[in-house]
């Protein structure tokens, strides 16, 4: 199947938000931020669609401060930038990434991933790929994807989303309790997905 990669705009943000629900929890992600992120060009949301309109999935991610990944990965500053290996990297933050319902199990993890790596090399010459990522229970969902792309584990950071009041965890049906796992990948010029 041919799939196309589809930049987030003011005509699509409405199905971007219900599918960001439908992914990762109501409220993460509601229709005014997106649209904030429309003004950010250091922000990137895509959506993954077929020949047919049909959307698949969705990506965002954006450059970030080290200060940044550690605050929300709750890591001190100084353990990323040893692992890192320099102070001031710059740092492709995967931030999200979904597949509807009836598209998974077919690989577009993988593909969204990808891109992301990709995107991150090529425009913004990134030197770490960096994330967050949801560990509902004992299992993180995408750690599949994230081993079959080299990236590296790093650590569990606790209740890393408690804080948002508002977010409906599908997972724990309420506020969400759940940690995360934190991953990363150096980056080269080399380096192509």
């Amino acid at each position: 199947m041919e799939w196309i990669f589809q930049p987030l705009t003011q005509k699509n943000l409405e199905k971007a938000a219900v599918l960001c629900d439908n992914c990762v929890g109501k409220n993460l992600y509601s229709p005014a931020y997106l649209a904030s992120v429309l003004k950010k060009p250091e922000h990137c949301f895509r959506l993954l669609t077929n020949r047919d309109g049909e959307i698949a999935g969705y990506i965002y991610f954006f450059l970030a401060r080290l200060e940044d990944m550690a605050e929300l990965s709750k890591f001190p500053v100084e353990r990323l930038a040893a692992v890192f290996g320099r102070r001031k990297p710059v740092i492709g933050n995967l931030q999200s990434v979904g597949v509807d319902e009836r598209w998974r199990g077919r690989g577009l993890s993988r593909l969204l991933v990808s891109y992301y790596l990709n995107y991150i090399q090529f425009y913004w010459s990134a030197d770490v790929a960096f994330g967050v990522f949801w560990k509902p229970g004992k299992t993180v969902p995408m750690e599949k994807t994230l081993k079959r792309l080299s990236f590296r584990y790093l650590g569990d950071a606790r209740h890393v989303w408690y804080d948002r009041e508002d977010l409906v965890c599908p997972y724990c049906r309420g506020r969400c309790r759940c940690d995360a796992a934190v991953y990363y990948r150096p980056l080269g010029k080399e380096e192509q997905v």
